[in-house]
């Protein structure tokens, strides 16, 4: 455990070393504004970050570090979202399909074998975002 300032609330707090750097508090307020952004989406598939931030008041930001925490999905590349390894623009998460593939092969020799990249691609020419649900 650290000890870190809350990008929220600015107070210091015990890190666990895992997880949004928030505070208890905020992480509780946090998962309280995920709560609304999911419930939101429910009723209003497909909406924008920006529909959804209008709708909610949720700040973008929040909805930006869902993108790529991979908790929210972007039906469209925007570039709001990009690769940190390679820069290209991604629907959700950290990395684009070819740097999770190619990282997985390098560390091959101590995992099991990586499966073969597929590329995460809308299935329709629909905008906006939804919510990712685990087990899909």
């Amino acid at each position: 455990m650290s000890v870190q300032k809350c990008k929220r609330c600015d107070i210091l707090f015990q890190y666990p070393d895992t997880g949004p750097q928030l505070c208890p508090n905020c992480t509780k307020k946090d998962e309280a504004d995920f709560d609304i952004v999911r419930d939101f989406l429910h009723e209003h598939p497909l909406s924008s970050g920006q529909e959804v931030h209008d709708a909610t008041g949720i700040p973008i930001e929040s909805i930006l570090r869902w993108l790529k925490d991979g908790r929210l999905i972007s039906l469209e590349i925007t570039g709001i979202i990009r690769c940190e390894n390679c820069g290209e623009p991604i629907f959700s998460g950290k990395l684009c399909t070819e740097c999770r593939y190619q990282l997985a092969k390098d560390f091959s020799g101590a995992a099991a074998k990586p499966e073969e990249p597929v590329q995460m691609q809308p299935k329709s020419e629909k905008r906006g975002m939804q919510f990712l649900k685990k087990g899909n």
